[in-house]
Order: C-alpha cells, then sequence, then structure tokens
C-alpha cells in the first residue's frame, strides 16, 4: 500500500472505544434502552439545574460535543473537560437551553463495529431560538484503580438546530389547502419572473444543490430565485458520458420532500436523475430561469443587499435587488489538462486529445488505441465504457496510489448506517452520520476501512498482483477523507478493476506525461505508449476562478476556500460563513446536499427573520495559521 497522503494535520492521535481503555467493557446482554434512558435522566437534570460539573460527570474525560448553530450558530467541535467547560460557561445559559428529553425518532441500540462498541440515542431540547435534536453515545466508564461498577458516560454528543421558533415548513400538516380562485398556470408565470415581487434569495446554479436549498428555503416562507445557464435543468447529469450512474444507492441519494418511488434502480443512470432534478422543480414549484447568467453583482454594505443583473435568453437584462447569494455552481473549477509538448504535432498526424469533461460515449473508439491519464473514478468509468462499447485498445496511466473500494462494500457501509430498504427515516441516519466529529469519524471510517477491504480482498490482491497502486485512504481512513479534502484519488469499483485484472484494460503505473509523440505518448521515466486517443481525466481546478470570473478580483479577496479543514477538523467554509457577507457555498454530492441545505437554509431564515443577529461562537482563527488540507483536486 502507497502513502505519502497528507491529510494536515489537525487531528490529534486519538483512540475510539475499545472498553480496555475505560477499564470496562459492554456484555453482549447490554439493553441499551434503560441505559440511554438513565442517562438522560441525569444529563436533562444537570442541563435543567446549569450544572456545568454535573454535566462533565456524565461524559468522558477526553469527550466530544459537536454543535450544529443550536448553540453556537457555527459548526463547532469541543474537546475534552476543558474544551467543553468553557464552551458551556460561554453558552449554556444564554443559549437558555432546556427541556431536554429522549426522542422516539430512534430506538437506543447497541452499536459494534469490529471490535468497538457503544449504545447510541436521540433526544431533543429547546433554546431561544428553536428546536433542536441530541445525538449521544455512550460507554462504560471505570476510572482506573476505582472498583465497582462502571459508569455509563458520553463519548460523543451532537447538538442540531432542527427548527426555528415561529417558523413553520410548509409541508404535511401545514401544506397549502386552497390554492386561489385563479388560473395556476398564469399565477406560476408572474410568480416563476417576479413580476410583482422581487426575490429575497438569489441562487446560482440548478444542480441539485441549488435545487434542495431553494426547497428549503422556499417552504420555509423565503422567496428565492435560481439561475441555470444551461437551457434545461439536469443538463450537468445528461452532458456526463452516457454511462455514467451513481454510485451511491438510492437510499443515500433521496431528495428532501420528494423521495424517489419505490420502482426506483438501486443505482441511478445519470440521464434519469437529470430527468428527475427537472421533475423536482416542477412538483415543488421552484422558480427557475433556465439559460441565464449573472453579468454583474455587488453587495451594498449600508443597505445589506446585492445589485445583480441578470442576462436571459432574449437578451433581456434583469436588474434584482436581493438580501442573500447562495453559490450553487458545483465543486469543481476549469478542467485541468497538464501543458505536454508536442501535442500540435501529435494532432496534426490524426491523433486527438480531450478531457474526461469532453467524452460522451465509445462512438467513433472504436478499434483504437485510447491512453486515459489518471486513476480516479472518471478514468475507470471512461476506460471500461471504451471497452464494453467501442471494442478500444485502452491503457490507464496511474500516476500515484488510488483507494479503490467496490459499490458492493460502500453499500454494506451505507446499510450499516441505516441507508437500506426499510431502514432509518433518512432524516434519522443523516444526522447520525453527520453527526460525527471529522476527528472520530476518522477512526470510525478506519475501521469500517479494514471492514470493507475484507470484502473486496480478493479483487484488492489481484489488483495489487498487477502492479496496480493502492491506498487505505489518509491514514487508514478511507475514502470520506479523500472526497472531503481532495476531491479525487480513489475510485467506486463497478468493474473495471476486474478488467485491469483480466488485461482487458492495460496499466502504466509511475512517472508524468512528458511529451507526445507524433504516434503516442512519452514518459517521464522513458516509457512510451502508442496512442489515437489521449483522454486526460485530471481533475478540475478550484472554484474561485469560477467565482473571480462572476464576481471578481476584490470580491474573492476575503474569500475562504470551502474545502479547507479549520483548527477543530470541519471543513472550513462551505455552509457556513464563506467570509463574504450574505454570501454562501453550497457544494455537495446528493447527500451532502440534502443534509446541508437544510442547515443553509436556517441560518438565512433566521438572519432574515431577526431571529438570529449574525454573531457566531467561532473560532478564534490566528491569522498567521494556514488552514489544514489542500483544496486543489490532485488527481491520478
Amino acid at each position: 500500500m502507497a502513502g505519502g497522503i497528507d491529510m494536515g494535520g489537525y487531528v490529534p492521535p486519538q483512540t475510539l472505544p475499545s472498553f480496555t481503555k475505560h477499564g470496562a467493557s459492554l456484555l453482549p446482554t447490554t439493553a441499551a434502552a434503560p441505559v440511554c434512558e438513565t442517562w438522560m435522566v441525569a444529563f436533562s437534570a444537570a442541563i435543567a439545574a446549569r450544572s456545568i460539573p454535573a454535566i462533565l460527570d456524565l461524559l468522558l474525560p477526553d469527550a466530544y460535543w459537536k454543535d450544529m448553530l443550536s448553540l453556537t450558530w457555527d459548526f463547532r467541535v469541543f474537546k475534552g473537560h476543558a474544551g467543553i467547560q468553557e464552551f458551556l460557561e460561554d453558552r449554556l445559559a444564554l443559549c437558555e437551553m432546556r427541556d431536554v428529553r429522549m426522542s422516539t425518532a430512534l430506538t437506543p441500540s447497541v452499536v459494534r463495529l469490529g471490535e468497538l462498541s457503544w449504545v447510541q440515542a436521540v433526544g431533543t431540547f429547546e433554546t431561544k431560538w428553536g428546536s433542536a435534536s441530541l445525538v449521544f453515545r455512550l460507554v462504560p466508564y471505570l476510572p482506573q484503580g476505582s472498583e465497582g461498577e462502571p459508569e455509563w458516560r458520553a463519548f460523543a454528543l451532537f447538538s442540531n438546530l432542527d427548527t426555528l421558533h415561529g417558523v413553520t415548513e410548509r409541508v404535511g400538516a401545514h401544506r397549502m389547502e386552497h390554492p386561489p380562485r385563479t388560473s395556476w398556470n398564469e399565477r406560476r408565470r408572474r410568480e416563476v419572473e417576479f413580476l410583482d415581487s422581487m426575490p429575497t434569495v438569489l441562487i446560482i446554479g440548478g444542480g441539485h444543490n441549488g435545487l434542495m436549498t431553494a426547497a428549503r428555503l422556499q417552504y420555509m416562507g423565503v422567496s428565492c430565485l435560481i439561475i441555470e445557464k444551461e437551457r434545461r435543468l439536469g443538463s450537468q447529469w445528461r452532458g456526463r458520458y452516457s454511462s455514467l450512474c451513481t454510485h451511491d444507492p438510492v437510499w443515500f441519494t433521496q431528495l428532501p420532500y420528494l423521495p424517489f418511488p419505490a420502482t426506483w434502480p438501486s443505482y441511478t443512470p445519470a440521464d434519469k436523475l437529470g430527468d428527475w432534478l427537472e421533475a423536482y422543480a416542477s412538483h415543488l414549484d421552484l422558480n427557475v430561469w433556465l439559460s441565464s447568467s449573472l453579468q454583474s453583482v455587488t453587495w451594498d454594505a449600508a443597505k445589506k443587499e446585492w445589485s445583480a443583473s441578470i442576462l436571459r435568453p432574449t437578451g433581456e437584462v434583469r436588474a434584482l435587488k436581493i438580501r442573500q447569494v447562495v453559490y450553487a455552481g458545483g465543486w469543481n473549477g476549469v478542467p485541468l489538462v497538464p501543458d505536454v509538448p508536442g501535442k500540435e504535432e501529435f494532432e496534426a498526424n490524426g491523433g486527438r486529445v480531450l478531457h474526461s469533461s469532453e467524452y460522451k460515449n465509445a462512438n467513433g473508439f472504436e478499434g483504437k488505441k485510447v491512453v486515459v491519464i489518471g486513476s480516479g473514478v472518471s478514468a475507470h468509468d471512461i476506460a471500461q465504457d471504451l471497452v464494453n462499447s467501442g471494442d478500444a485498445d485502452v491503457t490507464m496511466h496511474q500516476r500515484s496510489s488510488t483507494l479503490v473500494v467496490s459499490t458492493i462494500a460502500l453499500r454494506e457501509l451505507l446499510n450499516r448506517g441505516g441507508f437500506l430498504e426499510g431502514g432509518l427515516p433518512v432524516d434519522v441516519a443523516d444526522m447520525l452520520l453527520f453527526g460525527w466529529p471529522m476527528d472520530v469519524q476518522k477512526l470510525t471510517m478506519a475501521a469500517n476501512t479494514t471492514l470493507m477491504e475484507k470484502i473486496d480482498r480478493e479483487t484488492l490482491d489481484g489488483l495489487d498482483k498487477k502492479g496496480f497502486m493502492l491506498n487505505p485512504g489518509p491514514e487508514g481512513a478511507g475514502y470520506l477523507f479523500l472526497v472531503l479534502t481532495r476531491r479525487g484519488g480513489y475510485y467506486f469499483d463497478v468493474g473495471a478493476s476486474q478488467m485491469i485484472i483480466d488485461g482487458k484494460i492495460g496499466l502504466k503505473t509511475g512517472g508524468e506525461a512528458a511529451r507526445f509523440t507524433p504516434t503516442g505518448i512519452e514518459f517521464s521515466d522513458g516509457a512510451t505508449l502508442s496512442a489515437d486517443v489521449v483522454i486526460f481525466a485530471t481533475g478540475f481546478g478550484a472554484i474561485r476562478e469560477n467565482l473571480k470570473q462572476t464576481f471578481g478580483e476584490e470580491f474573492i479577496k476575503g474569500l475562504k476556500d470551502p474545502w479547507y479543514l479549520d483548527q477543530e477538523g470541519e471543513l472550513r467554509a462551505v455552509w457556513r460563513d464563506s467570509g463574504k457577507q450574505s454570501f454562501w457555498y453550497m457544494i455537495g454530492n446528493l447527500s451532502y446536499a440534502r443534509f446541508y441545505s437544510r442547515r443553509v437554509a436556517l441560518q438565512i431564515k433566521a438572519l432574515l427573520t431577526g431571529v438570529w443577529d449574525g454573531v457566531r461562537y467561532s473560532i478564534k482563527e490566528d491569522p498567521k495559521e494556514e488552514p489544514h488540507g489542500v483544496n486543489i483536486d490532485l488527481p491520478n
């Protein structure tokens, strides 16, 4: 296994509760419900009494408390008694945390992960701003040298704002009762065109992030406009290679308010997902301007509003005054293509060079010699499609090690988290998943990665024998932290790995593309490959360049990079403070968009209603300290 992956050094050495550490063991017969109920009674009493010592007595000395908006209006992680004590001294009384009780949303359960195990349940509580949930995970604790029965203490808490006081989401029993007795089509036309009012929020990008955020806001009573440069919603999916399917199963890719029907395939074809996004906007009455682009946008600090000019497909430019801007234009910048000398001569000799984003299908590649530069998801999918559909002679160039996990193993992981047929309600499963502090999740993912490697052992051994360079992710933590910090370096195996093992896809490892020859490509290690076509599956740049083109150089100076990790191990700017007032990043895959669209919507709604003044209980960042992690794609 190759190493050398840097996570930025933000994660201190930690251990998960194996219980030998805590001098106690979790018996197979442990009944979770009475354990959780007893702990909750004591915790609720301690909160009601505002007794911080009593609260700390219910937590492990090295416990974590992660808060998402409910007590900090930020995404924070507090570690150990000292960190949690300071947080509670500053926020407990101020936030008026109260009415803590068990929730019926999740049956208390014992969770086992290899040799690790804990008891978990969910509670609810109120604050001065809204209603919140509390995930708590307990282990038996016996201080070193002590005798007697162990105490149950929390090693991880997650407090999370769910709703705002005075804000009723217009769903279910609160849905619209009687539409006005006017033409529905005419009413929708005027709403979509904003003929009678201005939108409060402008959302740039009509992909799944933009649509879910608009839906969340609209059903909290906030007027939104989505602008999308393409002529149809879903074009981002339809425009990719035609064999593309989601690599996450249907239970993990649901959208809020409109779940997929029971007939939906386990893995969604890209074109089908594009059609679903189009239908989603229609069924939820979202306001979308297609074939429209942002021409200019400026912030008026005195009026606390944006002035935006939107170019419509008719050539008309609409001027809008808006309160908030959400960037949902995707997490990729421009395609990255290495500047390899000799390209002109190669193309003049009949060769063809393209980026993976330009590949649609295998038509025209029949019998061609194709070199695919890269070994991430797109590289594998394209190579597999070329062999299956185009009968091409394909060689993959792997420049650095790659994490490989099968969709079978990935599905097993998600099933364990409640994402499966007849599993947990998706909101509950999301809360359990996203409620882990990154530090701890890195360790749970390492344990899960070990289990997934057992499932994939035959494939991984076959790849290793073939010379394919493998890695288990940063410090063995699997694919998740590659997604969050590199946006590359992994492959969800849907069959290409076996094709490499069988020799149907050739493999060249190491070196860099040094120059094109008239008949192919030469590498820095002296190796050469004949090629009719070279496809660079080498990723995309950061989104800052996209933003600079739209908002200008001055705007991005104070803008935080979305994917850096802060000192507490959380993503630094996406879904939270972007560094610019009234500007939000809304970026992520379908599952992240589903969960975090609600968090973004709650923050915006709280600001608009005056429930929140915009002040966060944030990390006191040292301006000299570099953010952790990486923010550019480092493709294979």
